[in-house]
């Protein structure tokens, strides 16, 4: 279960930073070459703690009403990557006298590993293999185990690790997906030796958070061990012998900390280093690979038949473990924490893309998720009276803290859908887990307050039906339009999903506090406006019809745009752009797989074969959607077509940004495709239902998931669909329309085999 990369290509250097760093939902450090300084022009160096932000103004030609004031950066934190090694005099670069270079990440261990062979200009003959884990176990922990293999050099060698408190964030004022700004977010306020270690405690410019870094080294050869400081950097000089055939590893450990997390981030980084120090590395190493044996036997998708596939699809999901954040303060970046792309903002693509996997196969993590949201909730409440709303809350299209942090709002704030979204993912955990004291305790408020809002934001038109007026949807290349399909499909789930709260809490007794929430006149307007929802529909094409006027638009030929102009938002005004009907991702058809419970399959069809040629999958969140409705309509092909494109996104570098950081969503989406497509599961409220086949390029494929206090397995071949419950009570499933009670093994046949 490994992904290995061969040879040194300073024009990947930034790719593979990217692909082989290390994570755990807490810290994220790209894998930058140790020796470093002569690659800045092609490296992106950079280490990450999820939540941990700054601020900066948002400067505008014309400010009005409403614009956000500041917005929220995740900062690059101290640089502890950074090891110089030195035989006698000369130092080590890959620029000369390099033999063999291989990375290679393991993710069955949970280690970043690099493999060096290195020729000195005298002719000696050194390797190096350098091991890099973000512990899961203990999430403030950075290994960094450097070992030096003579074969035949004799004489001194000098190491200097080091902790450097001087970076800035990565920028690019030309690519709206990175920061345009890169000054300095992170300011050195005391660096000092404790004993063997040193400690570096900062602070953010502008919001003040403090963070701090500790580092100890330990050697197993003899040596000496030296510290230098400055007044941003901590050199720790480490002079050892060595003969041919020795080896000396030296083990860097390196505990990062913040002040959103402890009141003493310095005494706390301290404390775990000493914990992290006494147990060593062999320790964590081993309860690493604990903690991932069970993390595989429940969330691996086993495909039977094309290596190709389960390399990559482990891979995705390997990323979503390493990007999730697991406390209230923080969720899943856009890239995780592998990179500086979109800030380290939060999106709706948490809980559309990434939260149905951490549903379904680790509730505890799906738990803190949504806590996340119920967190920044009054943030939420304010950003709508921002907005000219009176009641409810709209969450914020992109933030770290709850703060709203787009300044385009025709593309950011535009999207209402997110409050529609937050819904769909409370209402999805509350159907896997009937967890009547989440619902209590934090969903039932969420879904008011999201609810509340399409009151205040839609109207009754002249028909009696509900609509929403100036809205984006999914699709960024259409802004501020009337009565977006996917919108309004949205807001009526999270209409019905609020009444249905409602009914439940008051059943199950507690009807004083749901009343403390939400009056029962507000009920009956919710469901009121659900029912008269209007969802727009073309009756001449027999198609959903994306918003009100987008079917009326000048249809624009993607044959026609030559290749370099993609993505488009890069080479095309916003407003050129919105005058065609061309779609950036899957919008319609993204409703048509969400919401297509009470969906006509000729509907479906009809809509999906009308936007498809006007796609130009420019996000990356869109491939894994039409592989899940092409897979729905039994095109199979199509469906693995786009799933290929998906499952190799970065490794693959389709997006042309891979540097930036991973797309975290589309891994989740990979993860969708599979299940939600090829399997045909969907959340429904009377239990899961299946329409399951399987591509013809696989023997079989196979994963588990997890239902109310249940795990079973599914197995899927071109013939056959095995269902076996693992454990827990008997469950109810649905395959292919009929219903079943799964209490040991249920075998049926696959419809539609390779259609």
């Amino acid at each position: 279960m490994v992904i290995e990369s061969d040879g040194f290509d300073r024009l990947k250097i930034a790719q593979q930073e990217a692909i082989f760093h290390t994570a755990n939902g807490y810290i994220g450090v790209r894998n930058c070459p140790e020796e470093g300084v002569q690659y800045r022009s092609q490296s992106i160096r950079g280490a990450y703690i999820n939540a941990f932000y700054d601020t900066e103004p948002i400067r505008y030609a014309e400010k009005l009403h409403g614009f956000p004031d500041t917005a929220e950066h995740m900062v690059n934190v101290t640089d502890v990557q950074s090891i110089a090694l030195y035989a006698g005099n000369e130092r080590f670069s890959p620029s000369g006298g390099l033999l063999g270079h291989t990375r290679v990440l393991d993710m069955e261990n949970g280690l970043a590993i690099r493999s060096i062979s290195w020729r000195t200009s005298a002719g000696n003959t050194i390797a190096l293999c350098i091991k890099r884990m973000a512990s899961f176990v203990m999430k403030n922990l950075f290994l960094l185990e450097f070992c030096i293999t003579s074969l035949d050099y004799s004489g001194g060698m000098t190491v200097v690790s080091s902790q450097d408190g001087n970076v800035k964030s990565f920028s690019d004022p030309d690519d709206p997906r990175v920061p345009s700004n890169g000054d300095r977010r992170l300011i050195t306020e005391r660096l000092r030796a404790v004993e063997d270690s040193t400690i570096m405690q900062s602070k953010t410019v502008n919001t003040e958070l403090t963070m701090a870094s500790a580092v100890r080294h330990v050697c197993t050869l003899h040596s000496r061990i030296d510290h230098k400081l400055a007044s941003n950097r901590a050199d720790t000089v480490i002079s050892i012998q060595i003969e041919p055939g020795q080896t000396a590893v030296i083990q860097k450990f390196c505990i990062f900390t913040d002040g959103r997390r402890f009141d003493d981030p310095a005494g706390a980084a301290l404390k775990l280093l000493d914990e992290a120090v006494r147990y060593g590395a062999a320790y964590w190493y081993k309860k690493q690979q604990e903690l991932l044996d069970g993390f595989w036997r429940h969330s691996r998708i086993v495909i039977e038949g094309d290596e190709a596939a389960q390399r990559l699809m482990d891979f995705n999901v390997y990323q979503l473990l390493q990007s999730a954040g697991s406390d209230r303060l923080s969720n899943i970046p856009a890239k995780g924490l592998s990179g500086e792309g979109y800030e380290g903002h939060y999106f709706w693509d948490t809980e559309i893309y990434m939260f149905p996997f951490f549903l379904l196969t680790d509730r505890k993590t799906a738990r803190s998720l949504l806590s996340y949201r119920y967190h920044i909730l009054d943030e939420a409440r304010r950003h709508a009276r921002d907005m000219g709303h009176q009641k409810g809350a709209l969450y914020p299209w992109r933030t770290i803290a709850g703060r709203e942090c787009s300044s385009y709002y025709p593309s950011g704030s535009a999207q209402y859908h997110i409050n529609g979204d937050v819904a769909h993912s409370v209402l999805s955990y509350y159907a896997v887990t009937n967890d009547m004291d989440y619902l209590a305790e934090e969903g039932a408020e969420i879904l008011f307050e999201t609810a509340r809002l399409w009151l205040d934001v839609g109207h009754y038109g002249s028909d009696g039906r509900f609509r929403i007026d100036c809205v984006t949807g999914p699709d960024e290349y259409t802004c501020i339009v009337n009565n977006n399909f996917y919108t309004n499909s949205c807001a009526r789930e999270n209409l019905f999903g609020a009444v249905s709260a409602y009914c439940l809490l008051c059943g199950g007794g507690m009807e004083n506090e749901v009343r403390r929430l939400v009056a029962g006149d507000e009920i009956e307007a919710f469901k009121h406006a659900a029912e008269r929802m209007y969802l727009p529909y073309d009756d001449e094409l027999g198609i959903i019809a994306q918003d009100d006027s987008f079917l009326q638009k000048a249809r624009w030929d993607i044959s026609s745009i030559p290749p370099g102009d993609f993505p488009l938002l890069l080479n095309y005004h916003p407003l050129y752009i919105n005058r065609h009907q061309i779609c950036k991702q899957a919008d319609t058809v993204l409703a048509a797989w969400l919401f297509d419970e009470d969906m006509d399959d000729a509907v479906i069809e009809r809509t999906f074969d009308y936007y498809e040629p006007i796609t130009t999958h420019d996000s990356s969140l869109s491939a894994c959607v039409f592989s899940i409705v092409a897979s729905r309509l039994g095109r199979l092909e199509r469906a693995y077509d786009y799933f290929k494109k998906a499952v190799a996104t970065d490794m693959e570098d389709i997006q042309g940004n891979t540097k930036h950081g991973l797309h975290i969503a589309n891994m989740g989406g990979a993860w969708l495709a599979v299940t939600a497509g090829f399997a045909g599961l969907r959340i429904r409220e009377n239990g899961l239902h299946f329409r399951p086949r399987c591509p013809k390029n696989w023997k079989s494929f196979a994963f588990k998931l997890q239902y109310r206090e249940s795990e079973f397995q599914i197995t899927i071949n071109t013939n056959t669909a095995v269902f076996i419950l693992l454990s827990g009570p008997p469950v109810p499933i649905f395959i292919s329309g009929n219903a079943y009670y799964l209490k040991d093994e249920l075998t049926v046949e696959v419809s539609g085999g390779h259609a």
